[in-house]
C-alpha cells in the first residue's frame, strides 16, 4: 500500500496527505507500505530496495543507496541518509537521523540519531559496535577480517572497490 493516509494524530483526515516520491530506480517489493506525507512527501531515494513487509511512515525520507531488509519499521519524520542497511526487524523510532554509511543491525530498536559510519546493534541497544576498519575487535565483520569500509561517494566508485575487491581474493 503506498500513499495511504499517514498514521498520525496530528494528521486530520478531511485533507489528502502528499504523495509519496519514489525514485524511479528505486525498488518496492511485496507487501511494503509508505504513508502518504503530512508535511513533505514521504521519499524513496535512487536505487533503494525496500524488502517485504517493511513500512516507511509518514514524512520520512530515504536516502539513496539505501536497502531496508524485510520486516523493518521506519517511523514518522525520519530522515536515512545515503548508502545506509538497515537489518532485518530493525525499527527506527520517529524523528530519528540515520548518517550517512550507517548499518542497522538486525532486530535493533534505534532510539537516538546514529552518526554517520556507525555500526548498531541489538544486542547493544543505543550503543555504537564499532567503526568497520578501525581495528577495534568489534569493528570485524568476522575473525581476522579488517577489510576497508566500501567507499560511499557513489555507485561507480563502490562498484569498482567491489571489483578490486573481488580480484584481490
Amino acid at each position: 500500500m503506498i500513499g495511504e493516509p499517514p498514521e498520525s494524530r496530528a494528521y486530520r483526515h478531511t485533507i489528502p496527505g502528499i504523495p509519496p516520491e519514489i525514485a524511479a530506480t528505486a525498488t518496492v517489493e511485496a507487501l511494503v507500505t509508505i504513508d502518504a506525507g503530512i508535511e513533505r512527501a514521504t521519499t524513496i531515494g535512487e536505487r533503494s530496495w525496500c524488502m517485504k513487509r517493511c513500512h516507511v511512515g509518514h514524512d520520512a525520507l530515504i536516502g539513496a543507496g539505501c536497502e531496508l531488509a524485510p520486516g523493518v519499521v521506519i517511523g514518522g519524520y525520519v530522515e536515512i541518509d545515503d548508502y545506509v542497511r538497515v537489518g532485518i526487524g530493525a525499527m527506527i523510532l520517529p524523528r530519528k537521523t540515520i548518517g550517512k554509511g550507517a548499518r542497522i543491525g538486525a532486530g535493533a530498536v534505534v532510539t537516538k540519531d546514529v552518526p554517520a559510519g556507525e555500526v548498531w546493534s541489538a544486542t547493544q541497544p543505543d550503543r555504537c559496535t564499532g567503526r568497520p576498519g578501525s581495528g577495534s575487535p568489534r569493528s570485524r565483520r568476522r575473525a581476522g577480517s579488517s577489510s576497508p569500509r566500501p567507499p560511499l561517494d557513489g555507485y561507480a566508485e563502490y562498484a569498482d572497490w567491489f571489483d578490486r575487491r573481488g580480484a584481490a581474493a
